[in-house]
Order: structure tokens, then sequence, then C-alpha cells
């Protein structure tokens, strides 16, 4: 791979990544007493972030997806209309 799509790939991940690592050594940090509240808050904003972000993700993309539908019956549509108007024509010829 080159550097440019790894670059790609850890921009598009990166926050994904961060949030989980968070998420699980606030896991691991819930064990010690000493650190126990800091984990717990450290946990609650991470997995909050980290679901907020996947959820934001999944809306947009459904979001292109129906733009691309739309986009392609509107090509339907207009292609169904161009064939109907040149087919009247070779009629008429």
């Amino acid at each position: 791979m080159s550097g440019s799509k790894i670059h790609n790939l850890l921009t598009r991940y990166l926050g994904i990544l961060l949030l989980t690592t968070a998420a699980i050594i606030s896991l691991f940090f819930i064990k010690d007493p000493s650190m126990r509240t800091p984990a717990i808050i450290l946990f609650i904003i991470s997995f909050t972030l980290l679901y907020t972000f996947v959820v934001r993700r999944r809306t947009d993309n459904k979001k292109t997806e129906n733009r691309l539908r739309q986009a392609i019956a509107e090509d339907l549509k207009r292609s169904r209309h161009e064939e109907k108007q040149t087919g009247s024509r070779r009629k008429k010829v």
C-alpha cells in the first residue's frame, strides 16, 4: 500500500480506533479502586462518542444511497421519455 492510501485509511478510521481504545482501556482501569471514577467517566464519554460517530456515519451512508437511487430513477425516467420521443419521430418518418 502506498503512503497516501494508509493516510486516507487512518484519517477515516482514526476516530473510531481512538474511541474504541479509550473504552477498552477504561474498562481495565475500572478494576483499580483509585482510578474507578475517572475510568467510568472516560468509558461513558468514549462509548457515547463512539456510538454517535457510528450512527451518524450510518445515516450519512443511507442518505447517500437514497440520493443515488433518486438520481438513477430520474435518469431512467429521462431516458424512457427520450425513447418515447425518438420512437414517435421514427414512426412519423
